[in-house]
């Protein structure tokens, strides 16, 4: 019935019209249900469907061989949307899968707010993991999941390729930090103290000195000796990490980017009209005229030579320029200009 319920909201259904739609159902079926669904409950089981989600693509990216994160967004009234899906190959069916991660609203666009973003959503995948019984029989540390990461796809935008910079980063650090506890077990404690004196004297000089230090609140100088704790063990995972062969390193490392299709039919496009263009000139023929908008007409009749040019240069004509005219007569983004509504009335009469 769980699965009933959540495949009814999928498919549009308000939790409030889930009961009406199961009983509309069995009652043509001749089957007689004697309880009810309260939209309260329904929620609730949509609700639990996303936790389950969550521990879903947790245990199947540690399963995985390696898992590759893809992201978009866009905005809407003001308000940035972000939607996420992680890839992989099901281990047990050999089969590629993939699964989505949410949609959910971002402060901003920029690189460094996406990758909070991604590093918000698998710390809450993680917690919802650990929590669940399967957590409790099989723990797994959020870190493996960074390492799990082999590649990253979004578009061509120089905010996404930041954005998979950030992401690299952030993994080699986690799996210096993961390979750095492993090998801790085999280092000298004379060793670690030293390491960790030096790395401790860089931090207070860090921070302005002795008396700067002092002056930090606890909550932060708790913070920095937090961060303290992981160079150490980042340092040792870096140092066994350059003892690695050249393959090795490549491997550990393995990390690629890959941008979408999106605009290249449009880019083509672009090019050929660009190159449509030089037909008239070729041919030594009139083309057809130039067609700007109120601001450049006015400023190409009364405006001097450089001026005209600069109009002929940002104005379109041609085919492409009459099919954005009526593109925005008959199918205006804004639904209160254009001829949309009586465009399509008269051709539905």
């Amino acid at each position: 019935m769980s699965l009933c319920i959540m495949d009814l909201v999928e498919e549009g259904a308000s939790p409030a019209k889930v009961d009406t739609i199961i009983r509309s159902v069995a009652k043509t079926l001749g089957v007689t249900i004697t309880d009810s669904i309260s939209s309260r409950t329904a929620r609730r089981v949509v609700q639990q469907a996303a936790v389950a989600s969550k521990i879903q693509a947790v245990d199947a990216v540690h399963h995985s061989a390696g898992a590759i994160l893809s992201g978009d967004g866009t905005s809407h009234k003001g308000l940035n949307y972000e939607s996420r899906h992680v890839h992989f190959v099901n281990p047990e069916t050999n089969e590629r899968q993939t699964l989505f991660l949410g949609l959910c609203l971002a402060p901003n666009h920029t690189s460094e707010e996406q990758l909070e973003g991604w590093v918000e959503l698998i710390d809450e995948m993680h917690e919802a993991y650990m929590e669940s019984p399967l957590g409790a029989k099989e723990p797994l540390d959020k870190r493996e999941f960074y390492v799990k990461v082999v590649g990253m796809l979004t578009d061509h935008a120089a905010d996404q390729k930041k954005l998979f910079s950030l992401f690299e980063k952030l993994k080699r650090s986690m799996e210096r930090e993961v390979r750095g506890e492993r090998v801790l077990k085999m280092v000298a404690p004379g060793e670690i103290l030293q390491i960790t004196i030096d790395l401790s004297a860089q931090a207070v000089e860090a921070a302005g000195g002795i008396a700067a230090w002092d002056a930090l609140s606890n909550e932060e100088r708790t913070r920095r000796n937090t961060e303290l704790t992981a160079d150490v063990i980042r340092h040792f995972g870096q140092r066994d990490f350059e003892n690695l062969m050249p393959e090795q390193k490549a491997e550990v490392d393995f990390c690629i980017w890959c941008g979408c299709a999106m605009h290249k039919d449009l880019n083509a496009h672009k090019g050929a009209m660009a190159k449509a263009a030089t037909y008239w000139d070729e041919k030594r023929k009139t083309p057809p005229i130039y067609l700007p908008n109120k601001d450049n007409e006015a400023a190409s009749r009364l405006g001097n030579d450089a001026e005209r040019a600069r109009v002929q240069k940002i104005s379109a004509r041609g085919g492409i320029k009459l099919c954005e005219l009526m593109g925005l007569l008959l199918k205006h983004k804004d639904s209160k200009r254009g001829q949309q509504e009586r465009h399509s009335l008269y051709f539905e009469a």
